[in-house]
């Protein structure tokens, strides 16, 4: 098995990259087609949400399907997958949210969690983890 960068992530969700949008999209289709494994670390799922906003301006409700039909492929290992899964449909829907609060949250709960310290308000929009303040 090998890992993927978030770079290869990035050209093959935005295709503007030709010949290495082409190759990172090769490899995403055999790994849709279970030919290859490959482990996606969840700091690469991060990078690749900041560099397709910040970059090339792709909105989260476009972004995030996207990224949840890349992690429902049979070739991608990735560590807290529900968590992940959670958090990019929380943010798809959640705008005031950023995807690493909504990642916190649902990591939160998929660790038996019920509590998290912070002084974001905002994070008192997600039913079972109550939002506490230090």
């Amino acid at each position: 098995m090998r890992t993927i960068d978030t770079n290869v992530l990035v050209y093959h969700l935005i295709g503007q990259g030709g010949e290495l949008s082409q190759r990172s999209s090769d490899l995403f289709r055999r790994l849709k087609s279970d030919a290859e494994t490959a482990y996606v670390p969840v700091t690469a799922i991060f990078e690749c949400i900041y560099a397709c906003q910040m970059s090339y301006r792709v909105p989260n409700d476009a972004l995030a399907p996207l990224l949840l039909e890349i992690m429902d492929f049979p070739g991608i290992v990735i560590e807290h997958r529900a968590a992940l899964v959670d958090a990019l449909e929380l943010w798809h829907i959640q705008g005031p949210l950023s995807f690493a609060d909504c990642f916190h949250l649902t990591l939160t709960k998929e660790l038996g969690m019920t509590q998290i310290y912070t002084f974001d308000r905002k994070m008192n929009r997600f039913p079972g983890v109550e939002r506490l303040e230090p």
